[in-house]
């Protein structure tokens, strides 16, 4: 993860966080994981179908919306510790792209 930091004039902090694609997609795995488990298919039982049929049965979107949880929370809060910053309300966060694989 790579972040660079910038002071703007009305006294507010920019902070520009570069996630690389093997953390995103790390988090991606583990996001499936996790939604598997409480995938229903019929003639299984509750987190028991075997993965790819289980996979097939989740929302691409809320699998995309869980990774960019996992990823932004974890990168801001590492940018905070490398910059040393100490925020006092919560952030404002835009996305610049995002895209699988």
């Amino acid at each position: 993860m790579a972040s660079k930091i910038e002071r703007l004039v009305d006294g507010t902090i920019k902070l520009i966080i570069t996630v690389p694609a093997a953390d995103a997609e790390a988090a991606r795995i583990q996001v499936v994981d996790e939604l598997i488990k409480h995938v229903e298919v019929a003639g299984f039982r509750k987190g028991q179908a075997p993965r790819k049929i289980a996979e097939e049965k989740l929302s691409p979107e809320g699998i995309r919306e869980e990774v960019l949880k996992k990823v932004v929370t974890k990168a801001y809060n590492e940018a905070l510790k490398e910059h040393g910053l100490q925020p006092i309300i919560t952030p404002s966060i835009h996305i610049e792209t995002f895209t699988d694989g």
